[in-house]
This record gives structure tokens, sequence and C-alpha cells, in this order.
């Protein structure tokens, strides 16, 4: 019998190679995960501040310089002071950004409002400045009542002979997400929570009423970050290419200093007055670690020990949402060309968080390729996420995930490798020992019932059966349960002691053997079952005899059939009546031998 078992070993030592070969397959072989950029990008925003103002021009003598007339004209304006980006920490609409976007000068504001509303009232008379944020110069002419008029105007809430004007000015701040069309999804309002009350801080936390807003991968420490990159907005964000990315690399690790002769260095200097200051800066885990900042001579980042200070000062955590992972889900499907898998993926995104650019962008292009050529369908779509933690233990992107096939195989090696060593083991242990055929099973009985096996408590009606009769049974009832035996019964609702079995009427009496009242049973047999209705007095069967004398057959269902049983649950004879026994039980379906007078599963009589 060595044969059977040297296949055995060879099939074994087959699949460890097949799983070896899996194991160490590259992530890029086998699946292609979205890269860090793809994960952090829905969650950057652009960020504005506006100087909403209220202006009131007075005129004194605006009819001549012998009047006493009193005119007055009012306007509204809102020019912008300043622009960056920023990034969302957190589903309920936290972001993080910087001071210098948030923090504007209102003066500049003031003075935008008095040079627009001159040039409206007096046109060429008061000619808008090249820099509109600026002060125009006095007039030569010391007559020109404009111009003194337009002097007082500047100096804000004071008037003189001329006249003056009365200014009101308040910062506004707008975020535009990462959406599709910032006037139906976009264009939120924003509130600066941190800092508040004229404190100082380098970094600005906001926060605008959303909910299930794409965050970012946030990571707490920066130790090991070099190489990086930072993201941000120029321009109002509306789909892939709005969002621009620059290199940067620090000193040395950890460091958090650009290097001073950066190849990006010039570019890193003009993000910051195009609209790049306050933008994620993401390390080469694939986690957002802060943002970059001016600091003299030097570009430096504001780094997660500071974002993290600012953060608890507002009672906020950094964490990802549902939209964060179920858009991984797609990213992974689409990445792979799962199209099919992916467009419904995407529609849930857009369900979750509408106006998902990066999500409306892809999902035209999902359901434009499925079920083409270009479509590979379904097979190793992801429905699961394993990332986007925040701990430094995870990188967030595909560092996080790209040793799942490899560890993978290593345990399915490791596996098989025991199961075949305890494979060969036993064929040693059995070596020169001749092997013993077991003996053919009694037809009468339960299949293995009666052979050697576990013991059975005494008196049970079936192997695995719990309790004992009020009486004992007779000597010769079966004591051990047959091999592989399951009992039938399952946890469940506890049947009454008057109809312990389902689908089998109520006894007049409580059967030999019957399960005692509170012990669940799960009948194998469905709604139909036979049973011996047996008197307290009446032994029960005996493997290997005859039916005793006074059980009769009950069944649930059915008319009475030859003999009194009932139709239907008998084994089929022949067309005469008798002789040929069927090859099947017509009651539970199991198998019959030549001779069996009793179904070996459910107990029904075949004969």
């Amino acid at each position: 019998m060595r044969l059977p078992r040297l296949r055995l070993t060879a099939a074994v030592l087959a699949v460890c190679v097949s799983a070896l070969t899996l194991g160490i397959a590259t992530p890029a072989e086998a699946h292609k995960h979205p890269t860090p950029a793809e994960l952090i990008a829905p969650a950057v925003v652009r960020i504005m501040t506006y100087g909403k103002v209220s202006i009131s021009l007075i005129e004194h003598n605006f009819r001549g310089s012998t009047g006493n007339d009193i005119s007055l004209v009012q306007r509204s304006y809102q020019p912008m002071l300043g622009t960056g980006s920023g990034f969302v920490v957190n589903p309920s609409g936290t972001i993080i950004t910087s001071p210098t976007v948030t923090g504007v000068d209102l003066n500049r504001a003031a003075i935008f409002a008095v040079n627009k509303i001159f040039n409206e009232r007096y046109g060429d008379g008061a000619p808008m400045p090249a820099d509109p944020y600026t002060k125009a110069k006095p007039s030569a002419n010391t007559d020109d009542v404009v111009s003194k008029r337009l002097q007082r105007c500047y100096q804000g809430n004071t008037t003189d002979e001329t006249g003056g004007c009365v200014i009101f000015t308040q910062a506004v701040v707008t975020v535009q997400p990462f959406v599709s069309d910032q006037k139906q999804f976009g264009d939120l309002p924003a509130q600066v929570v941190y800092p508040t009350g004229g404190k100082k801080s380098d970094v600005a936390v906001l926060k605008v009423g959303a909910s299930s807003m794409p965050s970012v991968v946030y990571g707490n420490s920066a130790d090991n970050a070099e190489a990086v990159s930072t993201l941000g907005f120029t321009n109002t964000p509306t789909d892939e290419k709005s969002l621009k990315a620059t290199q940067a690399h620090f000193t040395k690790k950890g460091s958090g200093v650009v290097r001073p002769n950066d190849d990006y260095l010039a570019e890193l200097n003009r993000g910051f007055t195009d609209g790049m200051s306050g933008g994620p800066v993401v390390s080469e885990k694939g986690q957002v670690i802060g943002f970059l900042a001016k600091s003299g001579n030097e570009i430096k980042l504001v780094g997660p020990d500071q974002i993290a200070e600012a953060l608890a000062a507002v009672d906020v955590k950094a964490e990802r949402g549902p939209t964060d992972l179920v858009y991984e889900n797609a990213l992974h499907n689409f990445n792979n060309q799962l199209y099919t898998a992916a467009a419904p993926n995407l529609s849930q995104v857009l369900k979750l968080y509408p106006g998902h650019a990066l999500a409306s962008q892809k999902l035209t292009v999902a359901n434009q390729r499925k079920g083409t050529s270009a479509d590979k369908g379904t097979d190793g779509a992801t429905d699961t996420s394993g990332f986007g933690t925040t701990d430094e233990q995870s990188s967030g992107g595909s560092d996080g995930s790209s040793n799942i096939l490899l560890w993978g195989g290593l345990g399915a090696i490791v596996v098989l490798a025991v199961l075949l060593g305890a494979v060969l083991l036993r064929g040693r242990g059995g070596k020169g020992q001749p092997e013993t055929a077991a003996p053919p099973p009694d037809p009468n009985l339960m299949p293995g019932y009666g052979q050697p096996g576990p013991p059975m408590p005494l008196g049970a009606p079936y192997p695995g059966a719990v309790g004992s009769p009020a009486s004992a049974p007779p000597a010769t009832w079966p004591t051990s349960a047959p091999p592989g035996w399951v009992d039938p019964r399952q946890p469940g609702t506890p049947y009454p002691v008057q109809n312990p079995y389902p689908g089998v009427p109520n006894y007049s009496e409580t059967p030999y053997g019957a399960p005692a009242s509170g012990v669940p049973y799960a009948d194998p047999n469905g709604e139909q079952q036979t049973v011996l209705r047996l008197s307290p007095s009446t032994p029960p069967p005996i493997p290997g005899q005859s039916n005793p004398s006074g059980a009769t057959v009950v069944a649930g269902e059915g008319t009475p059939g030859a003999e009194g049983a009932p139709a239907g649950v008998m084994a089929r004879q022949g067309e005469n009546g008798a002789g040929d026994v069927a090859a099947s039980c017509d009651q539970c379906g199991q198998t019959l031998v030549p001779g069996q007078q009793f179904c070996g599963y459910c107990g029904n009589r075949v004969h």
C-alpha cells in the first residue's frame, strides 16, 4: 500500500511548489495597487480668503465749494486676499492649512474698496491704481476735491470738509473641495476654529459643514521622511489635471528642512504665491506628514507634532471614512481593468459624496469600457480594504499590502509542510503492520452502529444523545456510538415533551428514549418521520432482531398501505407487491442493500 502514499506525498509537494511560486510573485505581477497620490488626492482642497467690505462714501458740498449738500454712496465688495491649499483630516470636514492662507490683512480689502468706489463714482477723475490694493498718490492740484476726499477715505471712518468713508470689513473663508462642479457641490463657507482670539500658531484649522468628505492618510511621524512631494491647486479644482504636484528633498531623513540647493526649489517658491501654500506633504510611506512653510530663507516642514497640537485644541482626531474605503476599492478594480466591478464601486462613492471629481471621471471611463475587450470583468475584484490607518506602521498605500501574497504563500507552505510530515510519520509508524479490513456493516443498523467507538451514555436513544430514560434499557442495548456519527439535534428552540420531534403527531405516551424536555432537536428527515410507538414496558428494538411484539408503525402523514403500514413510507415493492426491494428508502433516501429489513438511517421498516 505504499503507492497511494507516495502519490499523496507527490501531490502535497506539488501544491507546496505552487504555493511558493504564487507566494513570491511580486505585487506588480499579482495586483496593481493605488498610488499614495491617488488615495490622498480627493482630500486636497483649495482655500480662498476674502475681505468682505461694506463701504459708505460721504460727499460734502458735492454740488460746489459754496454749497451745503451731503451725498451718500454705498457699496459692498469682496476682494480676494489670500489663496492656498489644504487637506481634509476627517469625514466631518476638518481641514488643515497654513495660517498665511487665512490670516489676511483686512486693511488691503479696505483700500481696494476705496479705490473701487471712487473709480465707479468719478471715473477718470479717480483711476484705479495698477495694484488695486495700494493707495493712489495725492493729486498735485491742491484744489482737487476728489483727490482730497480719496486721501481722507484711506484713513477710514473719518471725515473732513470734503467728506470721508465709513468702512466695515470681515474675513470670509471659502473652501473648494475636489468636486466636479463647485456651484453645485463646492464653494463651502468655512470657519477658522484655530487659532482664535488673536493667538499665533503655525497651523490653521478650518471647519466646513459637510459629511463623508474624503480624508487623507495621515502619518503621526516624519522621522524617516526625506524625499517628499507636495500637492495642491493653483486654480479651481475640476478634474484630475487640476491637481498639481511638486517634489522636494530634505537635507537628511527627518530634518524637515528642504535642501537649499534642491532641484525643485524655484518651483516650490512659486507655489507659495500660486496657491500651493498649505498643501499636504506626502512622505515615501504614502502618508501626509504636514505642509511646507517659509521660515526666513528656508523652507521647513510644519509637521505632525504641530498639527497634533492644533487638532487637540479643537478636540478633533484624524481619521478616514467610508468614502475613502469605497473609493480605494474602486481604484483597485479600476487600475486592474476590472471595469465591470469598478463601476458600481464608483457609483457608491458618488452616493456617499456627490460630486467626487475623480470618481465621476473614472466612472465615465468604466461605463465606456465595461463589457468590452478592455474589461477583465470581476475576477479578482476586491471589496475589502486594509489601508488608510493612521498609525506609524501603516503606509496607507501599496507598502501596507504589497506582501499579502508573499505571506499568504509562506503560510500555505508551512501548513502543507505540517500535513506532509504527519502523513510521512503515520506511514513510518505503521510500517510492517498488516492492515485489517473493517467488518461489513449490519444492513439493519445505522451506518457503523454497534462498532467500536467513543463511549455512549447509558440508555442513550442514539449516538450523541444526552440524558437517560426513566428506566434502564436492556443489557443488550448498544453502548458505543457509530464512528463519525453526528448527533442530529442542533442548538435551537426546545420542543415540548408532547411533540419532541418536528412533523410527528403528539404521542399518547412518551416513546422510550425520546429526548427529555428542553433538549432541542432538528429533524434530519424533513416534515415526516416514521417512529415506533412503544409502551414503557416494551423494550426498544434490539439490533439484528425483528420488530418487538406490540410495536406498531406510526407516520406523521399518509394513508394506510399494505399490512397497515402508511403508504409512501415503506420501501417500494415490485409490481406484484413483493420481492424486488428498491435501491433506496422512500422515507429518507438512504441506500439499501438486499436483505435489509429496516432503514439504517431513519429506522423505516422496508420488508
